[in-house]
């Protein structure tokens, strides 16, 4: 009896197998065709199986490079809609013509584009075609189309980035304010030497009002003519006409494309009149390389408001330099305590240990934060004369508390070679030794 039930059971099973490969071999025999069909007539809120079935198609023959099937259902998508399809099914076609069409689509979606319902689909997908005939299909529609459509096409011309399209955007530099900035943005987009030349010289003839407007724009292109030995476009934009952002980008540019003259142009930076350009100047100091620089520094450094003396300090320190030694002792007793603490920090980090005394005396005579700052310095100075210095003033120094600062500091530099002396030094020293 286990048995017979078994063998129905088994029976049933396979039947089922049977039943459902045969459902799916019917849902896989339906075609590309009959599925473009449903297409046709989609509307939002009906079954998208046959769409999902042709993505799936599609993406499968593209993934699989397969050249030969992807242009038979292009041809085939390509048919219908040039017949009657459904505005939903149009914009599901279109979107995979994007990805999917060749030349054959240009003609069929550059005839959409004098459709106002299909504009738009069709300008999508031209952009994204990469053949220079699709560049061309926008380029030539833009005489005729109004202002609106041709500010939409102006900006699918710069994301295709066609060289080609250079000159057929050249003539709406004259246009409205819109329309012109869509226009040096589509040349800066566009990027070759010849479309930023373009822009190059329209911004160089344009009104002030529009050179501010444009300089996003500007800066793309003026770096490209950068790069072949064209610097005048950076020149204009680092001029005091334009916002502080668009001069310090420009600036920088001008830094990093002619090494040669960075010194010179950090220094021009620096003397600047507007305080966010010099500010950026001195943090280019940091590393732009020039004696120019540093004397500028120093000759700027007198007049600083207090708040900023510190700043111009630290960059000299990094700087180095025996006149910036020199200057930072002479800041090293300035009223202001933020300038004080910076000119030790530069003492410390520039000077040997023959500032050991001087160390030693803001370390027993300097207020809390002096104090801080000169045990620091010490703590790190890196002359290896610096704890012969500390130990000869620990046993021979005539000032008490000079002596006991040396001690402390010779026990916080870890002045392992110094021990002997010092236990030595405990038996007849001061008590406060």
């Amino acid at each position: 009896m286990r048995t017979s039930i078994q063998a129905i059971l088994s029976v049933t099973f396979v039947a089922a197998v049977f039943f459902s490969a045969g459902m799916n071999s019917a849902a896989e025999e339906s075609s590309f065709a009959d599925d473009l069909k449903e297409v046709a007539s989609y509307a939002f809120g009906q079954s998208d199986a046959a769409l999902r079935r042709i993505e799936n198609r599609l993406y499968h023959a593209a993934g699989e490079e397969q050249a030969a099937l992807l242009a038979e259902y292009e041809a085939q998508i390509l048919s219908l809609l040039q017949a009657e399809c459904s505005p939903e099914g149009r914009s599901f076609l279109c979107r995979f013509l994007a990805d999917i069409g060749g030349k054959a689509s240009i003609p069929v979606l550059g005839s959409m584009l004098s459709d106002a319902d299909q504009f738009q689909l069709a300008v999508s997908a031209l952009e994204k075609i990469t053949d220079d005939a699709a560049a061309r299909t926008l380029a030539e529609r833009l005489a005729d189309a109004s202002e609106k459509d041709r500010i939409t096409l102006l900006e699918a011309l710069g994301r295709q980035k066609a060289a080609s399209s250079a000159a057929a955007v050249r003539p709406y530099l004259a246009g409205s304010a819109q329309e012109s900035l869509a226009a040096v943005n589509t040349l800066a987009a566009i990027g070759t030497t010849e479309s930023c030349g373009l822009a190059a010289a329209a911004i160089k003839n344009a009104t002030p009002e529009k050179q501010i407007l444009w300089a996003d724009a500007g800066l793309k292109c003026a770096e490209q003519l950068g790069s072949t030995g064209d610097f005048s476009l950076l020149e204009i934009y680092k001029g005091t006409a334009f916002p502080v952002q668009v001069r310090i980008a420009a600036l920088r540019s001008l830094i990093r494309m002619q090494p040669d003259k960075a010194e010179d142009y950090v220094v021009e930076g620096l003397q600047d009149g507007d305080a966010d350009l010099a500010s950026d100047s001195l943090s280019l100091a940091r590393t732009v390389k020039g004696e120019k620089i540093t004397d500028c520094l120093i000759a700027l450094l007198d007049a600083a408001p207090d708040t900023q003396k510190p700043a111009y300090i630290e960059v000299l320190g990094v700087r180095g330099g025996q006149k910036v030694l020199d200057k930072a002792v002479t800041f090293a007793g300035y009223a202001h305590l933020n300038t004080r603490l910076a000119a030790l920090k530069t003492v410390g980090a520039l000077g040997d240990a023959s500032f050991v005394p001087f160390f030693l005396q803001q370390i027993t005579a300097g207020g809390a934060e002096e104090q801080r700052t000169a045990k620091e310095m010490l703590t790190v100075m890196q002359d290896g004369q610096t704890d012969r210095t500390l130990l000869d003033t620990a046993v021979s120094g005539e000032d008490v508390k000079l002596r006991a600062a040396a001690i402390e500091m010779l026990s916080e530099r870890r002045a392992v070679d110094t021990a002997d002396t010092l236990c030595a030094l405990a038996y007849d020293a001061p008590a406060e030794v």
